[in-house]
């Protein structure tokens, strides 16, 4: 069950899934109003190619490795919203 809207779900992997509805979107998009609240989905946002961002393969790429880099700081610690 989500703490935070009482919602019930069959697995702990659909909850956990769940509760980044509830998080604060901080994380804007370079190229259009979008927010999100983990750098990962702006960039899937980004590699889908809807927006208008006109981002280059480079910046997208500095721009995932960045997240990824992020991931392995998060357990030692660090806050990111990656």
């Amino acid at each position: 069950m989500c703490i935070t809207c009482g919602r019930y779900f069959t697995s702990p992997a659909n909850r956990n899934n769940h509760v980044i509805v509830h998080v604060e979107k901080n994380v804007v998009c370079p190229g259009c109003p979008r927010r999100f609240s983990r750098k990962s989905a702006m960039i899937l946002h980004l590699e889908a190619g809807t927006c208008d961002s006109r981002i280059d393969l480079e910046d997208l790429n500095e721009l995932a490795s960045q997240c990824h880099q992020a991931d392995h700081y998060e357990g030692a610690g660090y806050n990111s919203n990656y």
